[in-house]
């Protein structure tokens, strides 16, 4: 029992090291971001622009597809922009359930998800959450973010 349980726990830090917590090359090698807001406040966006603006690491562009990375901010309060090309939804009749909300939406109140995401192939890379109640000033979106990216450049 005691080497079933030694050999797990080394097999549990191995993949800490090489699981979710590290980065794909496409992150590291990324030059340019497009931040996708999908919540209903403007100042997180504003916040993370700021951020990325003092961190100086990304270009911002202003279309996912000329971007190598998304940001993709959500609170639970989802938005999405809807062209005029675009028909409304129509509701449907025999959908009076509001499907359940995923993983990737579920927030808890109070928190902001900030999520990396493969443009191309519309993969999560990075995903983290940081608390927004209070004052935006306190709000540091992109430290996880940013600490993800160092430990990634320290660990080669």
């Amino acid at each position: 029992m005691f080497f079933l349980g030694l050999s797990v726990a080394m097999a549990g830090a191995a993949a800490a090291k090489n699981g979710p917590g590290s980065l794909p090359a496409s992150v590291l090698s990324a030059h340019t971001v497009y931040v996708e807001n999908q919540t209903t406040d403007a100042q997180l966006q504003t916040s993370i622009y700021a951020e990325l603006m003092k961190w100086g690491r990304f270009q911002i562009a202003d279309t996912p597809q000329k971007a190598d990375l998304i940001l993709r901010i959500s609170n639970g309060n989802f938005v999405k922009f809807v062209s005029g090309d675009e028909p409304a939804p129509v509701a449907d009749a025999k959908s009076a359930v509001p499907a359940p909300q995923t993983a990737e939406e579920s927030v808890p109140p109070g928190f902001t998800r900030i999520t990396v995401v493969d443009p191309k192939s519309g993969n999560a890379l990075w995903s983290g959450q940081k608390k927004t109640a209070g004052s935006p000033a306190s709000w540091h979106l992109l430290d996880g973010f940013r600490e993800a990216i160092e430990k990634a450049h320290n660990g080669k």
